[in-house]
């Protein structure tokens, strides 16, 4: 299995990724899905915290490969998951929330993380909701009723656009 990893960070992430053309293929635990990556979206939360001194050495097990959000299809479900083997899905992989593992071609997704893409999305449009889209949801709906009129600050931005098309709806 393909995967992009990383060891160290130093002058940069992007310039000490290198395909792994051996990686080993990831055990999901009975609450994780295995997934086949089709597609992934990177945010600043994928590499920031690793960039950061320390955070490298301490926090994350290396060779480590970054990635949330993806898009992909069920390899091996969960355990009593109702989504199916073949079944296309979106959402946040792996256990660490720095080296998530969305940039391999096979992945695990929690059961709790992971929703089924609905009919008429293609997979890499799907991708990219995890991390902002949720945040996004988190910020406003526990907060906002209706009727409410709030300012989105960055309303270009990933978080943002999301931001916009929960408050509107």
């Amino acid at each position: 299995m393909r995967s992009w990893q990383y060891s160290r960070t130093a002058g940069g992430l992007e310039k000490n990724l290198s395909l792994n053309p051996a990686a080993p293929l990831p055990t999901p635990k009975p609450d994780q899905h295995l997934v086949q990556v089709i597609a992934a979206a990177l945010n600043p939360v994928d590499y920031k915290p690793a960039e950061i001194p320390g955070i490298i050495r301490f926090a994350i097990a290396k060779p480590a490969t970054p990635g949330i959000d993806f898009a992909g299809a069920i390899v091996r479900p969960a355990s009593d998951s109702p989504l199916k083997a073949g079944q296309l899905v979106f959402g946040a992989c792996g256990t660490n929330p720095v080296a998530g593992g969305a940039l391999r071609e096979f992945s695990v997704s929690g059961i709790k993380s992971t929703v089924a893409i609905p009919e008429g999305v293609e997979p890499i449009d799907a991708a990219t909701v995890g991390v902002a889209g949720l945040t996004a949801y988190q910020s406003i709906v526990p907060h906002v009723k209706k009727g409410d009129k709030i300012f989105i600050n960055g309303g270009s931005g990933g978080t943002g656009v999301f931001g916009i098309q929960i408050a509107k709806a």
